[in-house]
């Protein structure tokens, strides 16, 4: 299991949180106003991390958020503007690239048009 936690970042001006978690003695860290622990799942995605249930904690609140699987997370990032905070689907222009690299981490193979 993946323990990620979530740090709030004072005197930046505005709310940022910092993702960060240890695998195999790597460390991995993201900043970001929201969505960071989403982003650092993507990040972990990319560097071949098998997939596996994940915990975010955030600092000084009870609690975590937990997910079943690593990869499915990645899928996911929050977004705000006019709306309160909401979690959506995460689509960058190379989303197949990630579910290509998904796909290759669990050992399958995508075909091309899939999504």
């Amino acid at each position: 299991m993946i323990e990620i936690t979530l740090t709030p970042q004072p005197g930046s001006g505005r709310c940022v949180y910092r993702a960060t978690c240890e695998i195999a003695g790597q460390h991995y860290q993201v900043s970001k106003r929201s969505g960071a622990s989403h982003d650092l799942a993507r990040r972990l995605v990319d560097a071949g991390i098998p997939d596996q249930p994940v915990q975010v904690r955030q600092v000084g609140l009870a609690g975590h958020l937990a997910w079943r699987s690593l990869h499915r997370m990645a899928l996911f990032d929050y977004v705000e503007g006019s709306t309160p905070l909401k979690m959506t689907r995460w689509v960058p222009s190379d989303f197949a690239d990630l579910r290509t690299r998904i796909a290759e981490n669990r050992g399958e193979r995508v075909s091309e048009g899939v999504q």
